[in-house]
């Protein structure tokens, strides 16, 4: 039951990371609030790992963690990447 919430919750955080990122891309500062959001995604995503851990639903880990690091990197690099853009438009 907390699976989904974990996810769909790190889901809809991820993408308030870059839309706060692109907001910082528009004014032209870099956006704390954005990676502090980035930051809360993954730890959701670590937390529901644990979780599927202490259930020891290791099958369900093994399935996902592949897709689970495509997006925790994706995020990453997306955040960082429209934070630079603020940063270097800000700089102009």
């Amino acid at each position: 039951m907390i699976t989904p919430f974990l996810n769909i919750s790190s889901l809809v955080i991820g993408l308030a990371a870059w839309g706060f990122g692109i907001r910082a891309v528009r004014r032209g500062r870099m956006s704390p609030v954005s990676f502090s959001l980035c930051i809360l995604a993954l730890v959701l995503q670590f937390i529901e790992l644990t979780h599927r851990e202490q259930i020891g639903d290791v099958y369900a880990i093994m399935d996902t963690i592949r897709a689970i690091t495509l997006a925790a990197v994706t995020l990453s690099a997306g955040t960082v990447t429209l934070n630079l853009l603020a940063h270097y438009r800000g700089r102009k």
